[in-house]
């Protein structure tokens, strides 16, 4: 893996990092911030790590929403045992003060084991979900279940993973320090608390795109081969 290239890829170019940083500060308008880590995406498949134009803005805008309609539908079996594991423990709760029986306990259990188990699934799997509807150029590529398992199935891609949790991990404890430092500045007086929520909010949203678009293009490299 080019992981060198990776790392670099979204500090090429400073204009182009600013506008995906602000864009995907605002809901809706975030669409094309995923739009255009797609369009990375699509170069990442022809071996070029290069940043692209911010152009097509139409393109950009669908593919950013079909992403997250396709995250969506995969994610529907493990939210519906989730939920229905919620709604039977709050129901239990109301109607007998606490006191659930043994079997009903054990039940719900099960239901939630499924479900978790298939959100980690869906969660390992949707990348390669995502990278092949961007290589087929087609919404409905995204739900070739057989391919997309075998994509999925790979050494690089189980790398690709492991290292997408680790870029996580470390988005999570930069994301971490930044807020201790506006915390200590608005504690210390430097800042006033007002701006603080906004501030945090930005922060979030940048470091995280940032995250997304090395994510993206490991899983690009990996779906390669």
């Amino acid at each position: 893996m080019e992981l060198d290239k990776v790392i670099r890829r979204p500090f090429l170019d400073v204009k182009n990092l600013v506008i995906g940083c602000v864009l995907n500060n605002f809901f809706i308008i975030n669409f094309f911030a995923s739009g255009y880590i797609l369009k990375c995406v699509k170069l990442t498949l022809d071996g070029n790590y290069d940043l692209p134009e911010w152009d097509n803005w139409g393109d950009m805008f669908l593919g950013g929403f079909f992403q997250f309609l396709i995250g969506l539908i995969w994610l529907i079996p493990a939210l519906f045992f989730i939920s229905i594991y919620i709604l039977m423990v709050v129901l239990a709760m109301l109607a007998s003060g606490g006191n659930q029986p043994e079997l009903f306990m054990g039940f719900t259990a099960v239901i939630s084991l499924i479900g978790f188990v298939l959100l980690f699934l869906t969660l390992y799997i949707l990348p390669a979900a995502i990278v092949r509807f961007v290589d087929k150029d087609n919404f409905g590529a995204a739900f070739e279940f057989i391919a997309i398992i075998k994509k999925s199935l790979t050494l690089k891609y189980f790398v690709a993973w492991i290292l997408s949790c680790i870029i996580v991990l470390i988005v999570i404890i930069i994301i971490g320090l930044l807020i201790g430092l506006i915390i200590m500045s608005v504690v210390s007086g430097a800042i006033f608390i007002g701006p603080v929520g906004i501030l945090i909010s930005v922060l979030f949203k940048s470091v995280s795109y940032v995250g997304r678009m090395m994510i993206m293009t490991l899983f690009a490299e990996a779906y390669r081969g």
